[in-house]
């Protein structure tokens, strides 16, 4: 990463600019939301500013939460291998656990491996016939940072219980109020740079390279437009039976939930490399779900992962491989997800 000179800097460097939101909410409050001024540009919940108000956390506690998100960091990436990896091929998981994303995650502490960690037990806990504390505790990370709402939805597709279903409706109307009243409060607009993210926007981004700034519905609108003909493209020539039985096994739902994440990320430009990682274990669980005897699938699989892992972020030339490589896995994946909740939500009525 030092060598495309896209090393993130170390030292937790995102927590510290987090904490240092919080210390200057004490003083300046919601002027933390301009967009202009010292100690502006804060973009995310204000749960999260109460949330470190609450437990008493500053700056000065920078390499105590550092570490602390290193560990809950460790322990999701634990969990999603160890239950997705049905082979446990260990230089194919080494190669993910060493990919700049996770070590963008860990090197600047960066509040997105809360996020994963929440994202784990609140998963395992609605599938493990834990709804109510799974539906909590999606809240609270949608509170925190917005781009968890859509899993809301997948929620409510996996509910058999109509009484779960009325209080899941509940809390999300709850949290759309509270993200609405927060979006109202930020001024700044969220950052896009094209080196330091993925997703369907980012092609006309590299334009920058040469001078050229396209506005941001020529932007979105082309990046939108290739993207349905690369699905259009996959759709037409490529395999849509690589799947077992839909809905068959628990790591669906995984699978769906993970995926609903990035291309929510994918679609909206809320796509920091870092944020791949839900890429990845989205990945690893619809690997695990693919037949025996599709080997040379998941063959390309892994090699449309790894690339997408290791060249999406500033890799000079390479990057254009790597973004190349997690569209189309991205596309590829849309149609099983579309498949296994449309499924499930028959199967629901």
């Amino acid at each position: 990463m030092k060598l495309f000179g896209a090393w993130g800097g170390g030292r937790f460097l995102d927590t510290k600019q987090v904490l240092h939101w919080v210390d200057c909410y004490e003083s300046i409050g919601n002027a933390i939301y301009s967009g202009s001024g010292e100690c502006s540009g804060y973009i995310y919940g204000s749960s999260l500013i109460s949330v470190a108000r609450f437990l008493g956390i500053h700056e000065y506690h920078l390499m105590q939460v550092g570490f602390l998100l290193l560990l809950l960091l460790s322990l999701s990436l634990a969990w999603i291998l160890g239950t997705a990896s049905r082979n446990r091929n260990r230089k194919f998981a080494g190669l993910i656990l060493l990919s700049p994303p996770i070590l963008l995650l860990a090197e600047r502490g960066n509040v997105d491996a809360l996020m994963l960690f929440l994202l784990v037990v609140s998963s395992w806990a609605f599938q493990n016939k834990k709804e109510i504390i799974g539906i909590l505790l999606l809240a609270l990370a949608c509170i925190l940072k917005f781009y968890f709402f859509p899993i809301f939805f997948v929620y409510f597709v996996y509910c058999s219980k109509k009484w779960i279903k009325v209080f899941l409706t509940g809390v999300a109307i709850l949290v759309l109020a509270r993200i609405v009243l927060d979006l109202k409060l930020i001024e700044s607009s969220f950052p896009q740079i094209w080196g330091a993210q993925f997703g369907m926007s980012v092609w006309l981004r590299y334009a920058e390279k040469v001078g050229y700034y396209p506005s941001e519905i020529i932007i979105q609108g082309t990046g939108l437009f290739l993207f349905v003909i690369l699905c259009v493209i996959v759709k037409k020539f490529y395999s849509n039976e690589l799947y077992k039985s839909v809905g068959s096994s628990q790591k669906d739902f995984y699978f769906v939930v993970f995926f609903g994440v990035h291309l929510t990320c994918f679609l909206l430009g809320m796509s920091f490399d870092y944020r791949l990682v839900f890429l990845l274990a989205s990945a690893l669980f619809f690997m695990e779900r693919v037949s025996e005897s599709r080997k040379l699938d998941v063959k390309i699989f892994r090699i449309l992962t790894l690339l997408s892992a290791w060249l999406v972020y500033q890799s000079w030339v390479l990057q254009v491989i790597g973004d190349v490589a997690t569209e189309l896995l991205t596309s590829i994946l849309l149609f099983p997800f579309i498949k296994i909740l449309f499924t499930k939500a028959r199967l629901q009525k």
